[in-house]
């Protein structure tokens, strides 16, 4: 606990006055080193600026924190969009998708949303959907995935003409915006839709004047979760030290572990 307590005080020196609840969850087979385990620690505010701020992941409706007794591979992230700048792919792949519509709304399901979903998570990560017979069960099994409790989840849709290709959740605060999850048309490779929806949360930060985009953990140990290390802006939540940026630790050099696929997005 030792190194959550510190993590907290480097983010925020005065969270004591008034701690976030937290509880402690069940071990669970870590979604991104093989062979291992995890532990998370669940945690509750009011606030979700908080929540992002003292290093909070979504991981379906809840915010937590990696507590693994053995293991600090976990590192919370966010972008500073003072430094972050496009690189040349960036340029291209937002000047090629200029066509798409964007709209915010509620996280709300609809068909087109759920047989685009059931898709993806099927291509990726083998999930099957077969089971859910009902309309309700469908909602259900979406909004695990995608809602929270607070009443500051949106989604983002993206649009060709009438065909939807993409779609974001993010979660919006008074100060910063959470990148939680994107789902996709897989079949538009060249569109790099999950680079693409990514650029544009960056921008919906800059038009509202705040500072930080937050894209949950980084693993350099995980080819999954290291493909975050190509953005600028990069910083990391380490103990004693606070926010920092990624070029500044001893993560630059950190070999991957895994053999998962490096994400494209």
């Amino acid at each position: 606990m030792y190194h959550l307590l510190s993590l907290w005080d480097a983010a925020e020196p005065n969270w004591r006055e008034s701690p976030p609840l937290t509880a402690r969850l069940p071990k669970h087979p870590c979604n991104f080193l093989p062979d291992r385990e995890w532990t998370l620690l669940a945690m509750h505010d009011e606030s979700v600026d908080r929540l992002m701020h003292l290093g909070g992941g979504r991981f379906g409706p809840i915010y937590c924190l990696p507590a693994c007794r053995h293991c600090r591979a976990c590192h919370p992230s966010r972008i500073d969009l003072s430094r972050f700048k496009l690189s040349r792919s960036m340029r291209r792949t937002r000047n090629r998708n200029q066509d798409l519509v964007q709209k915010l709304d509620r996280v709300h399901l609809t068909r087109e949303k759920f047989v685009l979903f059931e898709k993806f998570i099927n291509a990726r990560f083998g999930t099957r959907t077969d089971h859910l017979t009902t309309a309700q069960e469908r909602r259900n099994f979406y909004d695990s995935w995608h809602q929270t409790q607070m009443d500051c989840t949106r989604e983002v849709t993206y649009w060709e003409d009438d065909r939807l290709l993409a779609v974001t959740t993010i979660d919006v605060g008074e100060e910063g915006i959470y990148s939680h999850y994107c789902y996709y048309d897989l079949t538009v490779p060249r569109r790099r839709l999950g680079v693409y929806t990514f650029l544009q949360e960056i921008e919906m930060c800059r038009e509202r004047g705040w500072s930080h985009l937050y894209i949950g953990f980084l693993n350099m140990q995980a080819k999954k979760l290291r493909y975050k290390e190509q953005f600028s802006g990069l910083e990391v939540l380490v103990p004693e030290h606070g926010w920092v940026p990624f070029e500044s630790t001893k993560l630059v050099d950190a070999p991957p572990l895994d053999s998962a696929e490096t994400s494209d997005d």
